[in-house]
């Protein structure tokens, strides 16, 4: 007989999930309908769930701790008739004394049974419910519980669970004892854990901060896509204005059958969606791959491999929560207005930046902050023919920010955070402002005034106010459109908290392999760098590991180049093209990249990379 906790095990390897197929024929067959009988839905928390969660336990400086229950589907309860499965192919051939065929009874839920889901649900609900855990209102799969010591709240997904308690960990313990008591000891655990849901937690408990990450998904993406980053060969991919028109300038394909490269392009731009959660700076560049995803053109390629090179490059970059703002200013939104608000932090409260953008592209964005780091950030596009002005068009997003505003408000209360007052939806459109409070004329906008509806009662209520900003100030601009490089930094440290960012350990970094020695050149120590006048000029040497692979010659621009760039103020490839650098490849800041030097005689951008610690190389003294 099978173990009861493998025979799913089994049977996933032999068929590949084609039980629900079956299951589904049979249904057909009979007449029956599973779906009307059994529930075959199940509840997880969201993304928006756990960054607030993680956010809350920086700013409450609380103590986590993860845990896993093994083999979870078989642990439910059965809340269906028993049921049989035919045995896999390498075990058909066993009979019993008389010769019968055998099959496997099914006395539990088992993985791959739409209804397995929402069976193992009930169960731990039930388990948790009699520890004394309360499930919160109105936000599915969180848990809250209130002790002498203070209290605690736990998410699940599926079989995972994150707990957070403040100011001792006596709930943690007796939760972690009661479910090892209710599952046969088959629950691991981890306090402090350094990984939940695909997310790396750094926390710097002395200054009430933790990042989220995803190094290992960029380093998977890298691997799997684009392995000549990790064995530090040169890429030649495209960069700046260049990248920006190919992402722009691409239109579904109109294939019948989809290559393999059109695969490969849908298989990076999702690996690549699934890292942006943690860098808000990747969320243009993956929309635009995903307005193609269904049907890739050829040039698609090339913009969804340097997708997944930026998402390597930057491996190490998350959002940060924390108790404190780094700056003084960041504490009301009056203070950050009379300075610059990109340049101070976001607020502890709930605070969301709607924007949006008309023309040929109608798109709309939302930032959502909470505790000085971004908790929910998209773009999307606005699914309406009939838009007519860039109010319109800003109307749609500020009310979609509205309605995430209250979910996100559910989850703080959910929490035992109570706010202030209304939270802040930030806009830069002046007529959506005064529309959303009726402080003014609307006689332009009266055919889509009903999308204020819903609005305008949050605002009566109390839920939210509209404030209008300055266009130089939005922080979700560069969401829907291409930013200077001076603003994108700007923004992505205002949504990322990076100024107060948890940095990792020289030993959590993955370096590429140093090129070999040049057989001619004398050996060095390996823990001695060679001096900087030792090395041969960059001409005559193989090409160092760019973890970007770039050489840009600004000299080898396109026609449209040299038109005028209302962004910036500036024309690109001009004198002045060093101070409107569009390509959010090229900052001079960033660890892993070096340094960036640009030779005004030869009119060429080096990216010189060295390892960690010793001096990048000089240009060549000639073209």
């Amino acid at each position: 007989r099978l173990e009861k906790k493998n025979a799913f095990k089994v049977r996933h390897c032999v068929d590949g999930g084609f039980l629900k197929v079956q299951e589904r024929r049979y249904a057909q067959a009979t007449g029956t309908s599973l779906a009307s009988e059994v529930n075959i839905t199940s509840t997880c928390i969201d993304d928006l769930g756990i960054k607030m969660m993680c956010s809350q336990a920086a700013a409450e400086d609380a103590n986590l701790c993860k845990a896993d229950i093994g083999s979870a589907y078989p642990k439910g309860d059965r809340r269906r008739p028993i049921g049989y499965m035919a045995l896999p192919t390498s075990l058909a051939d066993m009979r019993d004394e008389d010769g019968d065929e055998l099959v496997i009874e099914l006395s539990t839920p088992m993985w791959g049974e739409e209804p397995a889901g929402p069976e193992w649900e009930v169960k731990l609900h039930s388990v948790l419910v009699a520890m004394g855990w309360r499930a919160c209102e109105n936000v599915p799969a969180m848990y809250s519980f209130s002790g002498s010591t203070g209290d605690a709240h736990l998410v699940t997904i599926v079989d995972d669970l994150l707990i957070k308690e403040t100011n001792s960990t006596s709930i943690i313990d007796a939760t972690l004892e009661a479910l090892k008591a209710a599952f046969d000891g088959d629950v691991k655990y981890e306090k402090e854990p350094t990984s939940f849901a695909g997310y790396k937690i750094a926390r710097d408990r002395s200054r009430r901060a933790l990042t989220l990450s995803m190094p290992e998904k960029a380093i998977e993406a890298a691997r799997n896509h684009l392995p000549e980053l990790l064995e530090g060969k040169p890429v030649s991919l495209p960069s700046g204005k260049k990248l920006m028109d190919m992402a722009d300038s691409m239109k579904l394909a109109s294939n019948k059958q989809l290559s393999k490269l059109q695969i490969a392009v849908q298989q990076m731009t999702g690996s690549v969606k699934y890292i942006e959660k943690v860098n808000p700076k990747l969320s243009l560049l993956v929309h635009r791959l995903s307005c193609i995803m269904s049907n890739p053109p050829d040039d698609a390629l090339l913009v969804a491999r340097a997708a997944v090179a930026l998402a390597y490059k930057e491996r190490h970059v998350g959002i940060t929560y924390s108790a404190t703002a780094p700056d003084s200013a960041g504490n009301t939104l009056t203070g950050r207005l009379a300075t610059n608000l990109l340049e101070n932090s976001a607020p502890s409260e709930l605070e969301l930046s709607a924007d949006a953008c008309f023309g040929d592209r109608c798109l709309y964005s939302m930032l959502l902050t909470f505790n000085h780091g971004t908790v929910a950030h998209t773009v999307k596009k606005v699914g309406l023919v009939s838009l007519v002005s860039t109010h319109e068009c800003e109307s749609v997003g500020t009310s979609k920010g509205g309605e995430l505003i209250i979910t996100a408000r559910e989850i703080e209360r959910a929490m035992g955070v109570l706010p202030a007052g209304p939270a802040v939806i930030l806009t830069d459109n002046k007529a959506n402002a005064q529309v959303a409070h009726r402080a003014g004329s609307a006689s332009r906008s009266r055919h889509f005034l009903s999308r204020y509806f819903m609005l305008q009662q949050r605002i009566a209520q109390g839920d939210i106010k509209v404030v209008h900003i300055p266009d130089p100030m939005m922080p979700a601009d560069f969401l829907t459109k291409w930013v200077s490089a001076s603003k994108l930094r700007e923004s992505v440290a205002y949504a990322t908290n990076s100024r107060n960012a948890v940095r990792s350990s020289c030993s959590d970094i993955e370096m590429p392999p140093s090129p070999p020695p040049s057989p001619s050149s004398s050996p060095l120590p390996a823990e001695q760098p060679p001096p900087l006048a030792a090395q041969p000029a960059l001409a005559a040497q193989p090409p160092l590991p760019l973890p970007l692979g770039l050489l840009v010659d600004l000299n080898e621009s396109d026609s449209s180049d040299d038109e005028d760039v209302s962004e910036c103020g500036s024309k690109w490839g001009s004198d002045d093209s060093t101070e409107c650098d569009f390509s959010p490849w090229s900052d001079a800041e960033d660890e892993d990249m070096g340094e960036m030097r640009y030779d005004e005689n030869t009119r060429v951008l080096y990216a010189c990379y060295s390892p960690m610690g010793s001096p990048p190389p000089s240009p060549p003294a000639s073209p």
